[in-house]
């Protein structure tokens, strides 16, 4: 049974009580390390109704899985999901939710049978191309991160320019880069706040990076998602736990991370 908050004008095979039967699917994911993608193969679809199986026999009705992943917002729409198939795993993080439709490749024109809910009376409906007739149980698939150290002390490298320049950080990178100004003297700001005043330099350096990163994390996921550094975070402080308050959802990650940074030096001798 399907329990997302889905409406449709007509009766659809897997949500509620619409139509007697069931409709289910299983499929195998596999992670190909060559070329960094995550394949999909063994697909088994069930249907337990004859009416959607004559749909589908016919050429009427098609499967279409459609594959999101919350953390990069990206959409897949496979037409044919029983066919092995792969997608980047570089579009990922965390987890993807799949859900199998019946999707209408033609018109209906009289979309009607005995095994509609009682309910209905009896009434015939018409079915646009393209309208979803059947939906599946919404399967979630963890995706854990190789060889990534998830850690904050891993994502951030401190680098020094001419003093006549202000603090800026950079994100097009695997880290988080801050880059300061030394002083008139070669000395490096950082490495001695970060000794002396901890607590202050975290508010000077880290909490004004991380909440510019979760800033490019809501705002432009497609942009920064094959980063390390978008990773680390989307693991430690995932979606659903943000305010979109940044600097306030900084103070919360770096709450979380701050367990990993066992001392400053981590930030420096990388």
């Amino acid at each position: 049974m399907f329990s997302e908050g889905f409406s449709f004008p007509h009766p659809v095979l897997g949500i509620s009580d619409d139509v007697h039967g069931s409709f289910s699917f299983k499929i195998d994911l596999e992670r190909n390390n060559s070329n960094r993608t995550l394949g999909f193969k063994n697909a088994s679809i069930d249907v337990n109704n004859l009416y959607y199986e004559h749909l589908i026999d016919e050429k009427i009705c098609e499967y279409i899985l459609k594959i999101y992943c919350s953390s990069t917002f990206k959409t897949w729409i496979i037409r044919d999901p029983v066919s092995p198939f792969e997608i980047p795993e570089s579009d990922i993080a965390n987890k993807i939710d799949l859900v199998l439709m019946i999707v209408s490749t033609k018109s209906i024109e009289r979309y009607q049978h005995e095994s509609f809910n009682g309910q209905y009376g009896g009434e015939i409906f018409k079915v646009g191309i393209h309208e979803i007739v059947g939906i599946s149980g919404k399967i979630t698939l963890p995706i854990e991160k190789q060889d990534e150290k998830l850690g904050l002390g891993s994502i951030f490298k401190f680098y020094h320019h001419e003093s006549s320049k202000p603090l800026y950080f950079e994100f097009a990178h695997d880290k988080i880069h801050i880059n300061y100004p030394v002083t008139e003297l070669d000395e490096h700001p950082p490495q001695i706040c970060f000794k002396k005043y901890p607590w202050t330099s975290f508010s000077v350096y880290i909490i004004p990076a991380l909440a510019e990163a979760l800033r490019l994390i809501t705002e432009h996921p497609e942009e920064y998602c094959d980063f390390e550094w978008f990773t680390v975070i989307d693991n430690l402080y995932p979606i659903d736990e943000r305010t979109g308050e940044y600097f306030h959802d900084a103070q919360q990650l770096l709450a979380v991370g701050l367990p990993t940074l066992n001392s400053y030096k981590e930030l420096f001798n990388q």
